[in-house]
């Protein structure tokens, strides 16, 4: 949001009320009568926007905020608007001075404050300008490359509290706002966050704290548990399930996705929401479908709804070269939904399976998820799945080979099906103890063991747990190359 006010830039969210351009000519027709009488006649305005060599660092900082700001590309022809309005007896404190004297009524004054708002506007006086005037005002300012520089200084991490703008201290300051000021900035926020939250999760990525693991259809395949012998947890169990992921996405599911999307305003955005069928000849099988969704004007990226993948968020480049150029909008549904069925079906295989080129099928391996009381016992589950640094038998890895776990959450079902529990095989108890790990020397016995135990009841519709997932191989497109 910041940068963009930072910035001056053209996409906005929000509008600008006149009360706040207002408030905008009044501050700038303040400081440009400063500067005209200042100057001899005749002297380029833009020249009496510097400051003197002897006022002290507010006043300078100041007058360098104000010349960056009313010189710069998107607001030079409103600050020439202002001095010819000055230099003419129309500024806005001469409108209200001849109201004052009794030379003009309200009503005439108004009138021509109204035109002066939207000459104002038109010459790029937009809400990001305005905003980031009122936030000089109180200390919200862009950080100069000087600072960035200063952050590697030995006190680095104290100066880089003070500098960086934070929903806390952005808010904190714009209580030192006018109310109507205060209202206008926290609205552009809250719209800010919507967007990025509408955004994050058109592409499936909203991040609730935790992944959730989702498709067409979401199944337990096993579960098994295990107790540990030991004082830490010996009454508690441990979980293991087998999910298995449809990661697809059906025709019915697509256009209902479709549907939705259409309802979104995509005025000015680079990619228009639709179906695009690619009609190459060297997709063998079937003729690929894509359900292409815009994210809106101000975003980067664009999702790319599959019928073997679901949803995929990508660079809106990478969308228009892969997906759109090559392939003709279909605006006929009918046609849609057969292509969108034909390929559905096809991709009815393993997701390590290609069923044409560049196309996978939908069924993901099987996932091992740790769920039940495993707090007390997930260092001993970390050290039996992650390679010691400190074990000579033990392969070398790079950091960024090493596959961490992570805590992800699990939505049991189809898309269409009602909450409910899901039905697991039931694995018999067996007696023997299963140790965890046999090379860590450091972990006691009664610590280091696990036996296995009956599991009974039904898994419920949504739980989390702890994913520990393999390291993928995929195919660079285009090439026979793996990355």
């Amino acid at each position: 949001m910041l940068k963009g006010i930072w910035n001056l830039s053209d996409n906005c969210l929000s509008e600008v009320e006149d009360r706040h351009v207002v408030d905008a000519i009044s501050i700038v027709d303040k400081h440009l009568c400063e500067v005209l009488n200042a100057i001899p006649a005749g002297t380029d305005w833009k020249a009496g926007l510097n400051p003197y060599d002897d006022d002290g660092e507010s006043i300078h900082t100041y007058y360098s905020f104000l010349k960056s700001f009313l010189t710069g590309t998107q607001l030079v022809a409103f600050a020439q608007k202002r001095v010819d309005a000055i230099k003419d007896g129309r500024g806005f404190h001469h409108l209200m001075q001849a109201v004052e004297n009794g030379e003009d009524t309200a009503e005439g004054m108004k009138a021509k404050l109204d035109a002066q708002i939207e000459d104002a506007k038109g010459a790029g006086l937009n809400f990001n300008a305005v905003a980031k005037l009122f936030l000089y005002d109180v200390g919200v300012v862009q950080p100069k490359a000087s600072s960035r520089r200063r952050r590697m200084s030995a006190d680095k991490d104290e100066k880089k509290s003070s500098m960086i703008i934070n929903v806390p201290k952005f808010l904190n300051r714009c209580l030192g706002m006018p109310l109507h000021r205060q209202s206008m900035l926290t609205n552009h926020l809250i719209k800010c966050l919507d967007k990025r939250v509408r955004d994050a999760k058109s592409a499936g990525d909203f991040d609730i704290g935790i992944q959730t693991l989702t498709g067409n259809n979401v199944s337990v395949k096993k579960t098994r548990a295990f107790n540990f012998r030991g004082s830490e947890a010996k009454d508690e169990s441990v979980l293991v399930h087998s999910v298995v992921i449809d990661r697809g996405m059906s025709s019915d599911a697509a256009l209902k996705v479709y549907g939705e999307a259409i309802q979104a305003d995509q005025r000015g955005s680079k990619i228009q929401t639709g179906f695009y069928i690619d009609g190459r000849a060297l997709f063998k099988q079937c003729t690929p479908v894509y359900l292409v969704l815009s994210l809106g004007r101000t975003s980067p990226n664009a999702v790319v709804v599959r019928p073997n993948d679901g949803r995929t968020c990508f660079n809106i480049d990478h969308v228009m070269s892969r997906f759109v150029q090559p392939s003709l909008r279909c605006d006929d549904m009918a046609k849609v939904r057969k292509a969108w069925d034909a390929e559905f079906a096809l991709a009815n295989i393993g997701s390590d399976e290609y069923y044409q080129k560049w196309s996978k099928g939908r069924h993901r391996k099987p996932t091992h998820i740790f769920g039940g009381k495993i707090v007390p016992v997930i260092n001993k589950l970390l050290a039996a799945t992650l390679p010691r640094l400190d074990d000579t038998h033990q392969v070398s890895l790079p950091t960024k080979d090493i596959i961490k776990p992570k805590i992800v959450r699990i939505e049991v079902g189809s898309v269409d099906e009602e909450p409910g529990g899901e039905s697991v095989e039931v694995v018999e108890c067996k007696n023997e103890a299963i140790p965890l790990v046999t090379n860590v020397d450091d972990i006691p016995d009664d610590c280091e063991r696990a036996y296995e135990v009956k599991f009974e009841g039904k898994v419920p519709k949504l739980f989390v747990g702890i994913e520990f997932p393999e390291k993928n191989m995929d195919w660079v497109i285009g090439s026979d190359e793996l990355t």
